[in-house]
């Protein structure tokens, strides 16, 4: 479903654009997308903060997916958001057992600041064995310009998490500046929702003053 400007001016409390697929699994829909600007003129409106729950839930508050979530928050095996809670997350703040994000907090944690069992960051803090930029703290292994642990720089250390394969993903994958700038990526989609909402709202402002 997706509304016009004239159905968005007498539907105030309608969604900027929404789609629902007929197929159900399990009483859910397997595809929902809703977009209401909720973090621009209608933020306020208590009715465009209700959670979307699918299969595959997007939307610009709270998406709630079996299988995958996009959203302010979202949360699903596979989520990414502001705040993205799963098995695999990424987002601002990730919390998962991969947690990929601004920060990260989980099993594995990619993040320029990481708090996971593994850890990989600027600053990553571990129980097992954390590998930072510039500080590292665990209570086994560490490996940074400042780290702190029962073992802490040391040759067995760097040959250990050289070897290790989460480790090896990160020293090969990942540049923390760009993963920095790629965590945002979920924001594009809902910048773009608040600014079209604006835009609508300020225009049927218009309208209605002209109707005066």
């Amino acid at each position: 479903m997706e509304l016009t400007p004239e159905e968005i001016a007498t539907k105030p409390k309608s969604p900027i654009w929404e789609y629902r697929s007929g197929f159900q699994l399990l009483g859910l829909p397997f595809i929902h997308i809703r977009f209401c600007g909720c973090f621009g003129a209608r933020r306020n409106d208590p009715s465009m903060w209700k959670p979307v729950k699918a299969w595959i839930a997007v939307t610009d508050s709270f998406a709630f997916g079996v299988l995958f979530a996009y959203g302010g928050v979202a949360i699903a095996p596979f989520s990414f958001g502001a705040v993205a809670i799963g098995l695999f997350s990424w987002g601002g703040m990730a919390i998962g057992a991969l947690a990929v994000g601004g920060f990260g907090f989980g099993i594995w944690a990619v993040a320029p600041f990481a708090v996971g069992w593994q850890a990989f960051g600027d600053v990553a803090i571990a129980w097992n064995a954390a590998w930072g930029a510039k500080i590292a703290v665990a209570h086994h292994y560490a490996l940074a310009q400042t780290a702190h642990a029962a073992q802490a720089n040391t040759d067995f250390v760097a040959h250990l998490l050289f070897s290790n394969p989460f480790f090896y993903f990160c020293r090969m994958k990942w540049n923390l500046t760009y993963m920095l700038l790629g965590v945002w990526v979920w924001a594009i989609p809902m910048m773009l929702s608040s600014i079209v909402q604006g835009r609508l709202a300020h225009r049927r402002l218009r309208q209605q003053s002209a109707g005066h």
